[in-house]
C-alpha cells in the first residue's frame, strides 16, 4: 500500500487472506503489515508466523528422524531411542524460543501396521503480538 487504500479497506483486504506489504514513505524499506494465509477460518490456520513454525518444527523432526528409518528393527529400545530424538530436538526448539512448550506424547508401533512407528508430539506455538489494548486510567 502506498496511502492508495484507507485502514479499514486494508482490514477488509487482509481478512480475506490477502498478506500486504506497507511502505511508510518512499526510501523506507517494506515492512509486513498482516501476515495471513489464504485460510483464515482460525488463528492458528490464518498466521502465517503460526503455520510456518509448525512446518518448520515437522521438518526439523523429520530431518532427525530420517537416519533411523529403514535400517533397524523395532525393538523397545529403538522405540525409546526415537522418543529421545524427538525430546531433543524439541527441547532444543522450545530453548531456542521457537516453541513455547513441546514434548512426546507417544511412541508406539502402528496397530494395523507392525512396520511403522507413530510418533505424537504436542507443541505449543508463540501467537504474535497482533493488536495491544491499552486501558488509561487516571
Amino acid at each position: 500500500s502506498n496511502g492508495l487504500f484507507s485502514r479499514s479497506q486494508l482490514d477488509e483486504i487482509a481478512g480475506g487472506g490477502t498478506y500486504i506489504t506497507v511502505q511508510d514513505s518512499p526510501s523506507a524499506a517494506l515492512s509486513c503489515r498482516h501476515q495471513l494465509s489464504t485460510k483464515v477460518d482460525t488463528i492458528q490456520n490464518r498466521e502465517l508466523s503460526i503455520t510456518k513454525t509448525v512446518d518448520f518444527v515437522a521438518r526439523q523432526l523429520r530431518t532427525a528422524l530420517e537416519p533411523k528409518i529403514g535400517s533397524f528393527l523395532i525393538t523397545q529400545s529403538y522405540l525409546d531411542s526415537l522418543g529421545v530424538i524427538c525430546g531433543g530436538v524439541l527441547t532444543n526448539l522450545v530453548e531456542g524460543g521457537k516453541l513455547t512448550e513441546a514434548g512426546v506424547n507417544f511412541v508406539e508401533v502402528d496397530s494395523t501396521s507392525s512396520d511403522t512407528v507413530n510418533i505424537q508430539v504436542i507443541i505449543s506455538v508463540p501467537f504474535p503480538a497482533n493488536y495491544v489494548a491499552l486501558t488509561l486510567q487516571f
